[in-house]
């Protein structure tokens, strides 16, 4: 970042709506309902976004690709091993929290948090040549799983289930995938005790007898009611002082709201429908971002790594966009690295492609840190050491 590297923010779609919605996020916290209390979350928030911009300008090559995926697997990797291991060791007894006074610290967002890491750490395992790294790379994966069920969210069982559906789903092989899948969530029901399997039949009584879901469910109404009244929304989390909201709550409504517990009504709430038509644009972008890549990859060797980053970085998105859908997070910054990644992915792609096009008999050359392997049909296949 202090090198004498030029840095420049490449131009796209998400690069220009991601500055629309800093500017917005500026001005719905000074134009908003309580603008002292919400500015403390803009100040961090801006943090989070600046530094998507930053990962635009910066991330510029394969090497460095991988470096920052590296990076965010060994940060939330900690979090998931030692979480399955807990959850094995007590028979998961006990629910899982993340680091305290951080944004994952909730049991729910730490599972949303693991949830949208896991096929991450499946590309790297993927592209990870070492065997032993490469069974490493498993293990982590496993207890991954294994804490978002010990955190005993149902939001995060929800985002697994629907994660592990996708996996199978865009599976090569789905006998095989299917088997894993299968065998993986018996031995996690095995260490599970009654409790837990109680609090996920809640699910289907939610609507009518769980006093959380009924609180989210107001909690949505008056997201709705906020924006209704005012377009920017009322600033962040400005909803948590109990006369905003009680200012915009429909009638019959006596919940005072902590969080709006889902992270399209949370930035309804925060910004207004302009911020939450951004932010949706922003996801699609990042999706259709990872579709080119990997249609555009089909029958490359030279750039399968891309395709399988595409695949994964789609599945992390899935996963963020289902376990989401419960709680507030919207605002997180891997997440935000993720939408980075996928722009900067297709760049590279694109750049790459250009390149062969233009020199159609030239070979690749890895980048540092990778070497070269024949497949069977004599192609040169790249794997990540």
């Amino acid at each position: 970042m202090f090198s004498r590297e030029a840095k420049k923010i490449p131009a796209s779609p998400v690069t220009v709506l991601t500055i629309i919605f800093i500017l917005l996020m500026v001005a719905s916290t000074y134009t908003g309902e309580a603008p002292d209390y919400s500015s403390r979350f803009l100040s961090r928030n801006l943090k989070t976004l600046v530094l998507s911009l930053a990962i635009l300008a910066l991330i510029n090559s394969r090497t460095r690709l991988h470096s920052l995926i590296w990076v965010i697997t060994i940060s939330l990797g900690y979090y998931g091993v030692k979480g399955g291991a807990f959850m094995v060791a007590t028979g998961g007894q006990y629910n899982i929290y993340g680091p305290a006074n951080t944004m994952i610290g909730d049991n729910n967002l730490l599972a949303t948090a693991l949830v949208l890491t896991l096929p991450l750490v499946n590309y790297l395992r993927i592209e990870t040549e070492n065997k032993w790294i490469r069974r490493i790379l498993l293990g982590v994966m496993i207890f991954t799983a294994f804490a978002v069920l010990g955190s005993y969210s149902r939001g995060g069982f929800l985002a697994i289930a629907g994660l592990s559906f996708l996996f199978w789903w865009r599976s090569k092989s789905k006998v095989l995938s299917l088997v894993f899948i299968l065998a993986l969530g018996s031995m996690a029901a095995a260490f599970m005790p009654d409790k837990y399997f109680d609090r996920l039949n809640t699910i289907e009584t939610a609507v009518d007898e769980d006093g959380s879901f009924i609180g989210r469910l107001e909690a949505w109404q008056t997201a709705i009611a906020i924006a209704g009244s005012r377009p920017l929304g009322v600033g962040f989390r400005a909803y948590q002082k109990p006369h905003v909201f009680g200012k915009y709550a429909p009638p019959g409504i006596a919940t005072k709201a902590l969080a709006m517990h889902s992270i399209y009504f949370e930035v309804l709430g925060d910004h207004g429908y302009g911020g939450l038509i951004l932010y949706l644009l922003i996801g699609f972008l990042t999706w259709r971002n990872t579709r080119w890549v990997y249609n555009a990859t089909r029958g490359q060797p030279e750039l399968e790594w891309a395709r399988n980053l595409a695949l994964m970085m789609e599945l992390s998105i899935a996963g963020f966009a289902i376990g989401g859908a419960a709680l507030s997070l919207a605002y997180y910054d891997v997440y935000w690295a993720v939408v980075a990644m996928a722009a900067s992915l297709r760049l590279l792609v694109k750049r790459k492609l250009t390149t062969m096009d233009a020199h159609p008999e030239s070979s690749f050359v890895p980048a540092h840190g990778h070497a070269s392997e024949t497949a069977p049909d004599g192609t040169t296949a790249q794997r990540y050491r």
